[in-house]
């Protein structure tokens, strides 16, 4: 190969080569702006709490508690009631909750461990499902007590904006 060969192959090269890299660069750059992960290394392992735990904000429960007062016209004495019955779960589920998060931390840990014990898998997940199982209990008997609360027209009004909150509270799922 004389000099001259040599000199166009290198430049061709080093065209092929920057050509490569401003078309990776435009990729990665409109990976950026719209968001979307090139690879599962690039998916948010930790996510906020209250995504994790699919519970409302703060803020938001707040807001509905005033949804409902305006909805349903409660009167004072009805809210009251409705608060008091609201924090009662709000206390109880969140008593549940730690456990029910302790419980998942004990099986993640066995399950990843050297030496799997099987059985203690088994009982640690059967104590998670009971606790899930006492948050829907809790979950019942607080719908039974709001319900004893209302008139039959608020009644009514209210199973329609539970339905509403249930999809307004609900998770969305992202388009993948």
């Amino acid at each position: 190969m004389n000099i001259f060969s040599q000199q166009k192959w290198l430049i061709r090269l080093v065209i092929v080569l920057v050509t490569l890299n401003i078309g990776a660069m435009c990729f990665i750059l409109w990976q950026h702006k719209n968001n979307k992960p090139t690879s599962a290394s690039q998916v948010p392992i930790v996510q906020k709490q209250e995504e994790k735990d699919n519970r409302p904000p703060k803020k938001s429960v707040e807001e509905l508690s005033q949804i409902l007062k305006q909805e349903l016209e409660l009167t004072p004495e009805q809210e009251e009631k409705f608060k008091a019955i609201r924090q009662d779960f709000f206390d109880k589920e969140q008593q549940v909750r730690k456990k029910l998060n302790a419980g998942r931390d004990s099986l993640n840990e066995e399950m990843f461990s050297n030496s799997i014990d099987t059985n203690l898998a088994k009982q640690i997940a059967r104590g998670i499902a009971e606790n899930e199982y006492q948050i829907e209990l809790y979950r019942l008997a607080q719908a039974q007590q709001l319900a004893k609360i209302c008139t039959p027209q608020q009644l009514n009004k209210f199973q329609d904006l539970v339905k509403e909150m249930r999809d307004y509270f609900r998770p969305i799922k992202k388009k993948q």
